[in-house]
C-alpha cells in the first residue's frame, strides 16, 4: 500500500478504526471522514503522520459534496474508497436534507461518496470501492411504495436490514456500471462486531445488542474482509462480489434482482442528484 491513497468514512471506532490503522501501517496514506471533531483527532493519532481528517456529518448531502471537493483538491488520485460508516436508530429521525436517517447515512453516503470520487478513482492505477455491508441484509427488503418508512409504523431493525440490502444491490449495480474501467466495487459482511455499534438503542433493541455482545467477535476479526478487499493483489480483478471471512460467498436472492438494483439508482439518483 505504499504510495496508495486511502479514503475511509467510519474510522473514529470500530472496524473502521481497525482497518484505517492497519492500512496506515502498511504505507497508505489515509483520509478519514469523520462526523466529530475530538474523535477524529483522537483516531488519527494511531495512523501514520501522512494521513488526513476531514469533518462533516455523513448523513448531509451538502458536508459530503464539501468535503469530496476538498478531497479532490488535494488529491488528483486516489486508489481505495471504504465506504464503511454505518449506524442504526430506535427512532425515525431525518437528515438536514429531510431523508429518513438510516438511508442517507448507510445507504446514500455510499451513492454520493463513490459517485463524487469516482473520477480520482478512475484515475489510480487500479482503483477499488469496498462496500461494508452486513449479512443483516438477508432479512431485507426494499419498499419503494414506502421507500421512508412515512406510511407504516417505524421499525429501526427493518430500517437498518433493509440498508444493508441497498448496500448490496449498489454494489452490484455499480459494478456493472464499471464493467471496462480500472476500477472494482464489491462489499463484504464482517461479522457481528463487539463495537460501540447500537449502544445508545434503547427498548428490546437494546436489550439484544447487551445480549449477544459476549458472542460477538473483535473489531480486528471483523476489520479482517474490509483490510483484504482495499489491499490484497488477489482482488484486484474482482468486482462485483460479496465477501465473508476474505471470500466471495452467495448473497440474498433479492441482492442479485437487477431491476431491483436498478430501480434503487434511480431512487438515489432522484434523492441525490448525482448520477
Amino acid at each position: 500500500m505504499q504510495g496508495k491513497t486511502v479514503v475511509i468514512t467510519g474510522a473514529t471506532g470500530g472496524i473502521g478504526k481497525v482497518t484505517a490503522q492497519a492500512l496506515s501501517h502498511m504505507g497508505a496514506k489515509v483520509v478519514v471522514l469523520a462526523r466529530d471533531a475530538a474523535r477524529g483527532k483522537d483516531a488519527i493519532k494511531s495512523l501514520s503522520k501522512d494521513c488526513e481528517l476531514y469533518i462533516g456529518d455523513l448523513a448531509s448531502q451538502d458536508d459530503l459534496r464539501r468535503i469530496c471537493s476538498e478531497i479532490k483538491s488535494k488529491h488528483e488520485k486516489i486508489d481505495v474508497l471504504v465506504n464503511n460508516a454505518g449506524a442504526i436508530f430506535s427512532e425515525r429521525l431525518e437528515s438536514p436534507d429531510g431523508i429518513e436517517m438510516t438511508i442517507a447515512l448507510n445507504h446514500l453516503s455510499y451513492f454520493i461518496l463513490s459517485t463524487l470520487l469516482l473520477d480520482p478513482l478512475m484515475k489510480a492505477e487500479q482503483g477499488r470501492i469496498v462496500n461494508v455491508s452486513s449479512a443483516a441484509h438477508q432479512m431485507g427488503y426494499v419498499d419503494f411504495t414506502d421507500f421512508q418508512y412515512q406510511e407504516r409504523r417505524y421499525n429501526a431493525v427493518r430500517a437498518y436490514n433493509d440498508t444493508k440490502l441497498m448496500n448490496v444491490l449498489f454494489t452490484y449495480e455499480l459494478a456493472r456500471r464499471l464493467k471496462g474501467t480500472s476500477v472494482t466495487c464489491n462489499c463484504l459482511h464482517p461479522g457481528a462486531v463487539k463495537t460501540g455499534f447500537g449502544k445508545d438503542a434503547g427498548g428490546l433493541l437494546g436489550k439484544l445488542f447487551k445480549i449477544f455482545r459476549p458472542i460477538m467477535v473483535t473489531p480486528e476479526q471483523g476489520a479482517r474482509t474490509s483490510i483484504y478487499l482495499a489491499s490484497s493483489p488477489e482482488v484486484a480483478d474482482i468486482s462485483g462480489k460479496y465477501f465473508v471471512n476474505a471470500a466471495p460467498a452467495k448473497s440474498s436472492v433479492r441482492s442479485y434482482d437487477e431491476g431491483l438494483a436498478a430501480r434503487l439508482w434511480y431512487t438515489s439518483k432522484e434523492l441525490t442528484g448525482l448520477d
